[in-house]
């Protein structure tokens, strides 16, 4: 029933079925598997009809295929010259000001990824850095900068560059794509709620006494209680860190139990 839910997540989140598709993500996990997370206005925009294009006003980058009988009614990639008004993410020193802090690339279409920004708006933005560009997608974090609530901005700023090695990972029901080579102690789980997302607007995944669980605050507490959510913080059994502990065997079941650790649930 979960592999049927995240599949039919999966199609719906395609808007055209040629190459992109992304799951929800974590802000958390977005901010550290990003080369880097900025904040800028849109000042104007270039589409990109092919490599040879003179015409181009920003600097070409290099296209790997641009076949003769492309449609050139459709941007292989799409330019933004942009002002950057802060970095949360991203070693941008004064050498790479110039050079990358104003424009931003992306594919041409929904198909290649693309991302569309209005003009004059200003954004929260993430992405990587290849051949010395600022490269954003859909995948990544695209986000009005002035949507963003308190504790979003006090994670950006502060939290999350501490807690990257807790992995959060997103999940539809007990089935979590993304877990399946972690331990149960390096990750949280993450549901998408598609009306109120607490974890997205509230949630933090930090590590306590060992072992990774979402940290508990009033505004996280009352928005999953309003949502009829189970608090994930709730106290559980836990493991001793260190060397591992052999299972306690039980004379009855021959077996042995499975400990349940914030942020897991067993299936």
């Amino acid at each position: 029933m979960e592999v049927l839910l995240f599949l039919s997540v999966l199609l719906f989140s395609l808007r055209e079925t040629l190459a992109c598709s992304c799951l929800p993500a974590h802000g958390q996990d977005i901010y550290c598997r990003s080369d880097f997370i900025l904040v800028a206005t849109v000042k104007a925009e270039k589409n990109i009809y092919g490599r040879h294009d003179t015409n181009n006003e920003l600097p070409m980058s290099n296209v790997d295929f641009v076949s003769g009988a492309f449609d050139t009614r459709i941007p292989i990639e799409r330019h933004y010259r942009v002002r950057v008004h802060r970095t949360f993410k991203g070693n941008l020193n004064k050498d790479y000001q110039r050079a990358l802090k104003k424009y931003l690339y992306t594919g041409g279409s929904d198909a290649a990824c693309g991302v569309m920004l209005k003009h004059r708006k200003t954004y929260l933005l993430s992405g990587t850095i290849r051949n010395n560009q600022l490269w954003i997608n859909r995948c990544g974090w695209v986000q009005e900068y002035k949507t963003l609530n308190l504790h979003q901005k006090k994670f950006l700023k502060f939290k999350y560059k501490h807690n990257c090695d807790c992995k959060v990972t997103t999940c539809f029901g007990t089935y979590c794509p993304g877990a399946r080579r972690l331990f149960r102690r390096d990750f949280c789980k993450y549901q998408p709620n598609w009306t109120q997302d607490c974890y997205q607007r509230h949630g933090q995944c930090v590590r306590k006494e060992g072992v990774c669980q979402w940290k508990k605050n009033n505004q996280f507490k009352v928005c999953l209680k309003q949502n009829e959510e189970p608090f994930p913080w709730m106290k559980r059994h836990l493991l001793p860190i260190g060397p591992e502990v052999p299972p306690e065997t039980s004379n009855e079941s021959n077996g042995h139990s499975s400990p349940n650790f914030p942020g897991y649930q067993e299936p």
